[in-house]
């Protein structure tokens, strides 16, 4: 497909440059544009559909073609958005033979809140595509860092989208997969390091519901087993009415 595109772009050099521009020009404008085909076909080329809750109790449903146009942006007040188009929106993940026929996506969502987190969890995976060497990671734990943690690091990578964007080549400006390497992998950690900690949150509460369930469970047995007269004594000991 890669190779496809490249031989597109040199044909359109070779119908639309002046002839001495050709030489300088028209060689390199099809090698970047199959670079960055290989780039935008490549990663998330394992999947074919992903269907994402959008918040508003419904899914969009977007396959490998929207990957490379998913783009993080601030939203207001200091938050984030997760922008990308969409093949249609249904109340139930069920497929459509249009579905498998890929038709183009002509809508975009936005998601916030909880919806784009939960869509930042699946599509930077697909992005990031099989992982990185031990050296690209700790340049991600630093940026992850820099960014402030998980719990800010979307919003403060949101506000320089464009300051990555003046950088890159190809792209939207704040295109997830166009947004640099570490960054990349700093908000997939971001995005299930904050995953896992609420499921930890959920998981103690939990718990401490039923220790405390426990708790008096365990102090109505130990009184069915005294007297009475011992009970009222114990109570009045430690000044209980």
């Amino acid at each position: 497909a890669a190779g496809g595109v490249g031989g597109v772009a040199l044909a359109a050099g070779v119908a639309l440059l002046p002839a001495g521009a050709l030489a300088t020009l028209a060689l390199p404008a099809a090698m970047l544009a199959s670079v960055a085909a290989t780039q935008a076909l490549g990663r998330g080329a394992h999947f074919a559909h992903r269907w994402l809750a959008d918040g508003e109790g419904t899914y969009v449903l977007i396959s490998r073609n929207e990957l490379p146009f998913a783009r993080l942006a601030a939203g207001p007040d200091g938050g984030w958005q997760l922008r990308f188009p969409f093949l249609r929106r249904s109340e139930s993940p069920t497929p459509l033979l249009r579905d498998v026929l890929k038709m183009p996506a002509a809508r975009e969502v936005t998601l916030t809140g909880a919806a784009a987190a939960e869509a930042a969890r699946v599509l930077l995976p697909l992005v990031n595509g099989s992982g990185a060497r031990a050296a690209r990671v700790r340049d991600a734990v630093g940026a992850l860092e820099e960014l402030g943690g998980p719990e800010a690091a979307f919003p403060r990578a949101a506000a320089r989208v464009r300051e990555w964007g003046a950088r890159q080549t190809f792209g939207d400006t704040g295109a997830l997969l166009f947004l640099p390497e570490e960054v990349r992998l700093a908000l997939e950690m971001a995005a299930h390091e904050d995953q896992e900690r609420r499921a930890l949150e959920g998981e103690l509460a939990a718990l401490e519901g039923a220790w405390q369930d426990a708790e008096r469970i365990a102090a109505i047995a130990d009184g069915l087993a005294l007297p009475g007269a011992v009970e009222a004594r114990f109570r009045r000991l430690k000044g209980a009415p």
